[in-house]
């Protein structure tokens, strides 16, 4: 990671990347599952993480939806859960009413 990305080195390890590795390890399930998340995904979600994932993701399980549903959803596309948490819940919203489902 740090020889594709390089601007992960202006960040703080103590205050900014162990806690986003530790909230997708806690949404993931796996430490193989983060790494493929912090190789395919650029470094600007990277607050986006601490700030709207892990909201979006409780929203979700709220809503009954199975963690491996929400896991598999994160992993073919990430920056769609790390839109912000307003914008996610009608994005949501906006899917149930048009195409008649709940997530």
């Amino acid at each position: 990671i740090l020889s594709e990305q390089r601007t992960i080195l202006w960040y703080a390890l103590d205050s900014t990347i162990r806690p986003v590795v530790e909230a997708l390890r806690e949404i993931m399930g796996s430490t193989e599952n983060v790494w493929r998340i912090l190789k395919s995904s650029r470094l600007k979600y990277l607050l986006g993480i601490r700030e709207n994932l892990v909201r979006n993701v409780s929203f979700l399980r709220a809503r009954a939806i199975p963690i491996e549903t929400i896991q598999k959803r994160f992993l073919q596309n990430p920056g769609f859960f790390m839109r912000r948490h307003e914008v996610f819940k009608d994005l949501v919203a906006q899917a149930e009413v048009k195409w008649g489902v709940s997530p």
